[in-house]
């Protein structure tokens, strides 16, 4: 069960929805990468994500391969479905939330000093029962509440039929 949430947290989850739909929109005929790496970079941005990854899943390999990067360098190795967070979030299609990590699980090198994240969050994209991508952001300082925590149960991605071509 969903926790309540207040009128200017769906005003915001709202208005987040529109600006996304407007990625979608401007995006919808680039290449899987451009269109990937938009959809990112702007959930990152209004979301306050200090980095975050995208991977985009291939039914004909069954496997899951690095499309886009937020101020980090992306992976050039694929993913098994099951393997590490990302790979497990793919196979259930849960999205998941770690709250509270531990300040030595959870470095991030920047420039000249580490970065303690608190929170990440794995989130499955997922059109008619199949899973299309995952993407996970990582936060110094909490995310809104409203935020991805909702968008894996308020269809969001659902009825964004470019997800269905990658």
């Amino acid at each position: 069960m969903l926790p309540t949430i207040s009128d200017e947290q769906i005003a915001w989850l709202a208005q987040q929805k529109v600006a996304l739909n407007q990625v979608l929109h401007d995006f919808f005929n680039t290449d899987t990468p451009a269109f990937c790496k938009a959809v990112l970079y702007h959930l990152a941005e209004n979301l306050q994500s200090i980095q975050a990854l995208m991977y985009y899943y291939e039914a004909n390999d069954n496997v899951l391969y690095p499309v886009a990067a937020y101020a980090q360098t992306l992976p050039t190795t694929p993913l098994q479905i099951g393997q590490g967070l990302l790979g497990q979030v793919a196979e259930t299609q849960v999205l998941k939330h770690f709250r509270d990590i531990p300040a030595k699980h959870a470095i991030v090198p920047f420039n000249t000093l580490d970065i303690y994240l608190s929170q990440t969050i794995a989130l499955p994209i997922v059109n008619r029962g199949q899973i299309k991508a995952v993407m996970q952001f990582d936060f110094v300082l909490p995310p809104p509440q409203a935020g991805l925590d909702r968008w894996g149960t308020s269809g969001v991605f659902g009825s964004q039929n470019r997800f269905v071509g990658l």
